[in-house]
């Protein structure tokens, strides 16, 4: 497992440099720093480490609420957490009841578990769902932060920081000064 100093980092064939890579929101965010322009290995790993912390500061994660309302490829209730359930039941005549409703069930992250029904016989096929979309919205409001994984602590988002400022201001160590044009 790589320490925080080298997260998304990995030298290249050869030894000739480090290479950077990130995603952020689905997007990946790559660059390589080679000893011939930084001169050596330790200013190219300096140069990458100042390059990927000013990319994760910079580039927004997705908050926890944002990732648990991602629709699966597997969906087919058009709602992130909320599914279509058919239960058999034996009644006691020995007639076999299906009992259909729409379940939400609370994102990951949420302690604990819990989940709400609606029976499409009470509330009809509409209103059930409604119900079932309303109880996982309320659910997902449960979750705070980001959904940061692996990533180490000092690139966390400051909280209240607006990711979009200051882009492109800081200059890499080793890299050529831009000429004011």
């Amino acid at each position: 497992m790589p320490t925080d100093a080298m997260y998304a980092i990995n030298s290249m064939d050869r030894d000739a440099g480090w290479s950077v890579s990130l995603v952020r929101r689905g997007k990946l965010l790559q660059r390589c720093f080679t000893l011939f322009r930084y001169g050596s290995g330790d200013a190219a790993l300096a140069a990458a480490q100042a390059w990927r912390d000013e990319q994760a500061l910079q580039s927004q994660a997705y908050t926890k609420a944002e990732i648990s309302q991602l629709k699966r490829a597997h969906n087919t209730s058009g709602r992130a957490g909320v599914y279509l359930m058919h239960q058999r039941r034996v009644r006691e005549d020995g007639r076999v009841a299906t009992y259909s409703f729409w379940l939400a069930r609370t994102p990951d992250g949420v302690k604990p578990a819990r989940s709400a029904s609606f029976s499409i016989l009470k509330f009809g096929e509409a209103e059930a769902y409604a119900r079932a979309v309303a109880a996982r919205a309320g659910f997902e409001r449960e979750l705070q932060g980001y959904h940061l994984g692996q990533v180490p602590r000092h690139l966390h988002p400051v909280a209240g920081a607006n990711p979009q400022t200051s882009a492109g201001s800081v200059r890499l160590p080793g890299a050529p000064a831009k000429e004011a044009g």
